[in-house]
């Protein structure tokens, strides 16, 4: 089974996105609201995918992705951000990013950028910033 693992103060996102799951497609969400349980969640879990808070992180988002990558260089990782933070995102998507969406963020949204990779592999969505 495909995981994903959410850093997020963002619930309603969460809980839209497993509602259109929901006999769609098997995967397990996991939403955390804080670095230290995200870290925990993502050594003991085999986790394929991870959602990251550019407005809950701010700048602390880049070390966070090294960090990640270094433990699992092929995990996929997810932006989600307000657009005052575009230049944060800047600063990330050269790490190892596969896609970024502009709050606000629907489930429907989501699903639009995991539902190719759980069905292809890590497929990258292109888009400009």
């Amino acid at each position: 089974m495909k995981r994903l693992l959410v850093l997020s103060t963002e619930s309603g996102l969460v809980e839209d996105f497993q509602s259109i799951l929901n006999g769609v497609s098997k995967i397990e969400v996991t939403c955390y609201q804080s670095c230290c349980e995200l870290m925990e969640g993502f050594l003991t879990l085999h986790t394929d995918m991870v959602l990251l808070d550019i407005d809950l992180l701010k700048e602390r988002v880049t070390h966070l992705i090294n960090v990640l990558k270094l433990i699992k260089s092929s995990v996929v990782l997810i932006l989600i951000l307000s657009e005052e933070h575009i230049s944060i995102c800047k600063q990330a998507l050269p790490l190892g990013i596969h896609s970024y969406l502009i709050k606000p963020v629907s489930g429907k949204e989501l699903f639009r950028i995991v539902d190719p990779i759980l069905k292809h592999g890590n497929v990258k969505i292109e888009k400009d910033i």
